[in-house]
């Protein structure tokens, strides 16, 4: 198998081992997103509180879902489950929580990747 980054930035993952860098495809996986102002939970906390619609969410027709370790973002893999509820499709996130390598508070690497 291999790594089909469907991100526009390269994803680098950083083990004892060594680093894996995996550099974007050219094919970008979007989701389409749409906000609205809910005016219940804005009154009742104060603030301006909007909930998330997904639109159109679909994998490229060019990669190959049972071929290819896709790695998408995270909005996009949250997006394709709530969307599809398919699960049969395996969708890799970069964790760039507390784990990940941050240099001048940007991003470097990721220490591994997460199934979604």
């Amino acid at each position: 198998m291999k790594f089909t980054n469907l991100t526009p930035n390269t994803v680098t993952i950083r083990t004892e081992a060594g680093d894996t860098v995996i550099p974007p495809s050219g094919i970008v996986a979007r989701v389409e997103i749409q906000t609205v102002l809910d005016e219940v939970q804005s009154a009742a906390l104060g603030v301006p509180v909007h909930q998330v619609h997904y639109g159109d969410v679909r994998l490229p027709e060019e990669v190959d879902p049972y071929q290819d370790v896709l790695v998408v973002s995270k909005m996009f893999a949250e997006a394709y489950r709530w969307s599809t509820r398919r699960q049969d499709v395996s969708l890799f996130v970069p964790d760039n929580g507390p784990s990940a390598v941050r240099e001048d508070g940007r991003i470097v690497a990721v220490r591994q990747l997460l199934a979604r």
